[in-house]
């Protein structure tokens, strides 16, 4: 059954439907924390933001999202971005790959929510995930995913166009769309 259009509180232990009255469903599941819900009122939307914030959680996904970086690059040069890795020196040659990007590794549960409120977009190419928490908490803080609409439960709270992007397989499409995205 889709959950498309429906409330769902999810926890690794149940998950149950429940009938709202909200004009904009969404997917809640209990391991996000509270923070990033709470700080939905703190987003400025005239306030200027950073352009992407990559999410580097292994070297597969992150040569993928270099790919996609440098399409973007090309056609929008200005593009600021943040790489962020929870793995301290898991980025080794990441700044020569893409000079002039921001690196940030840990951080406390604030600094992430933070991170999230100020930038428009996340890009999350990971291939294998169980629930994917970080498109998740990003759209909680109003930065719109960039993923693979396949991985983990993605399917069930974006739909490409409307609250995210999805990878499409094509890098130069994928960076136009991005780049239209950030110029709108």
């Amino acid at each position: 059954e889709s959950f498309r259009g429906k409330v769902v509180i999810s926890s690794r232990f149940t998950g149950r439907e429940i009938a709202d009255h909200i004009s904009n469903p969404i997917l809640v599941p209990a391991p996000i924390s509270t923070l990033n819900w709470e700080q939905r009122s703190l987003i400025d939307p005239s306030a200027k933001r950073k352009d992407i914030l990559i999410s580097w959680k292994d070297n597969i996904s992150g040569l993928q999202a270099t790919e996609i970086v440098r399409a973007l690059l090309r056609v929008r040069p200005e593009t600021t971005l943040t790489v962020w890795c929870p793995r301290p020196g898991f980025l080794a040659g990441v700044q020569d790959a893409l000079p002039g990007i921001e690196i940030v590794e840990k951080l406390s549960e604030r600094e992430l929510c933070d991170l999230y409120l100020n930038h428009s977009l996340l890009l999350f190419t990971s291939t294998f995930e169980g629930l994917g928490l970080p498109p998740i908490e990003g759209l909680a803080c109003g930065c719109i995913p960039i993923l693979h609409p396949d991985v983990g439960a993605a399917d069930m709270y974006t739909e490409d166009g409307t609250n995210s992007i999805h990878l499409n397989g094509n890098v130069a499409d994928t960076a136009l769309r991005v780049a239209q995205v950030l110029d709108s």
